[in-house]
């Protein structure tokens, strides 16, 4: 079914970017990719540091970047429209929230905002619109000297179908709107944490048969309630995952089953014997995305039951912990809770491998394939139209 909005106003837009996205988000951007006149889901991207307040100055394409807020901006920009690109998509619309009010000086973010619109225009991407929604009232980054609007205007505005949205576009997870820190679970208490490292040094003799089978003890741990779930497990999932190869072999179990897990076992195995293995080489590309397609509702699961393991975690076990949490949700999608999972990885551990990894991913800006695909193969009628 495809649902039509008519949204040439742009209060109105104002009214319908938080329901596409599931919520009102703060100090962040809502992008919205387009395909012609249809747009689908929402992406929520934290703001650029150091580009908010009076700086509002013109970004010309062939500017030269000596001034760091330009360059910020710039970068902040790219990153979006080569996002935007990358699924396929032709136009972008784009709502700020900067949770501030924005009172009668220049726009908040203007610097950003009209860089994200001269890269739109080199790289062919038309802009539908480009707003900013702070505490007190709303503005136009198209006509930044425009009388700003109340947003009490905005309560009066009703937009037929609106409900029903999610019959025609595909909704984001609430979730998906929190900030990177706001999605790192709640640290343990430090009693706890003292009673659990009591617990780990005796860990081997109190569950061999978890401690010896990894694999088979992620795969319970996936089955059951994450409330149900013993400080023991979780002590033994947080000690195996500090080795690599083990870790390798939970991750895989997490976002494919016990049988992927055991085959990472056995392709580990071959390396060391022969020096190559192909399975090896095809973990390799789905660990950074540029292969494979896991199945959302096994991440989904995943990135449930890992949440619960990190925030029953000592802190001395944190960093390959936060680390395989970073990734998975990168892998679904929500890479600003990745960013700040991997700072707290590394903030452990500066030098932790896979923190390094997955930084080295975020820091380059790239999207999972299976996220790109899962764009990509929408039919057009399954698409909302904005019109």
């Amino acid at each position: 079914m495809t649902q039509i909005i008519r949204t040439s106003d742009p209060r109105r837009f104002l009214t319908l970017a938080p329901q596409l996205a599931g919520g009102t988000p703060s100090d962040s951007a809502l992008v919205l990719p387009f395909m012609g006149k249809r747009a689908w889901s929402a992406i929520r991207i934290d703001l650029p540091a150091g580009t908010c307040g009076s700086d509002c100055s013109v970004l010309e394409p062939q500017a030269d970047c000596i001034d760091p807020h330009h360059a910020t901006a710039i970068d902040w920009a790219v990153s979006i429209t080569r996002t935007v690109k990358d699924l396929g998509a032709d136009g972008l619309a784009v709502v700020v929230y900067p949770g501030c009010d924005l009172g009668i000086g220049a726009l908040p973010f203007q610097t950003a905002l009209e860089a994200l619109m001269i890269d739109c225009e080199m790289n062919g991407l038309g802009v539908v619109t480009a707003l900013v929604a702070g505490t007190d009232s709303w503005g136009d980054y198209r006509h930044p000297e425009s009388a700003r609007g109340p947003l009490a205007e905005l309560d009066g505005i009703v937009e037929d179908g609106i409900d029903s949205v999610e019959d025609g576009i595909d909704s984001v997870d609430p979730g998906r709107l929190l900030t990177g820190a706001e999605a790192l679970p709640e640290a343990p208490s430090q009693e706890w944490c003292e009673e659990q490292t009591d617990l780990l040094s005796s860990l081997e003799d109190v569950t061999p048969v978890l401690f010896d089978d990894p694999v088979h003890a992620v795969g319970m741990a996936l089955e059951c309630a994450t409330d149900e779930l013993t400080d023991t497990h979780i002590a033994m999932l947080t000690t195996q995952v500090q080795r690599p190869v083990v870790r390798d072999e939970m991750l895989m179990t997490m976002i494919g089953g016990e049988g992927e897990g055991y085959r990472t076992r056995a392709a580990a195995l071959e390396w060391n014997a022969c020096g190559q293995s192909k399975r090896v080489e095809e973990e390799a590309a789905l660990i950074m995305g540029m292969a494979g397609s896991p199945e959302r509702a096994r991440i989904r699961r995943a990135l449930e039951l890992w949440t619960h393991v990190a925030s029953r975690t000592v802190p001395e076990q944190e960093a390959a912990v936060y680390a395989v949490l970073g990734w998975l949700h990168w892998a679904i999608g929500t890479s600003s809770a990745a960013d700040a999972c991997v700072e707290r990885a590394l903030a452990g551990d500066p030098d932790h491998g896979f923190a390094r990894i997955v930084a080295s991913i975020l820091d380059a800006g790239h999207v999972p394939c299976w996220v790109v695909d899962a764009f990509r193969d929408r039919r057009p009628q399954d698409a909302g139209q904005i019109v």
